[in-house]
């Protein structure tokens, strides 16, 4: 995984959400459809995990916590 493919993994899901109001539909349709055991969130999780692990995610640190 890479920096770039990494963004236009988040694209593709923030693309989805674009222009939905900040409701409790959004709410139930993201957990119901990007929620914890969905393929989604596990290729997500995959990503970040990975990206940490290669150091170009949370590169930074600030008191002993990585972010970014």
């Amino acid at each position: 995984m890479s920096p770039t493919e990494f963004r236009e993994q988040i694209a593709r899901l923030t693309a989805r959400i674009a222009g939905r109001p900040l409701d409790a539909a959004l709410d139930t349709w993201l957990n119901a459809e990007h929620g914890a055991g969905s393929t989604t969130y596990s290729e997500l999780k995959a990503a970040c995990q990975a990206g940490v692990a290669e150091g170009w995610l949370c590169d930074r640190e600030g008191g002993g916590i990585r972010y970014g």
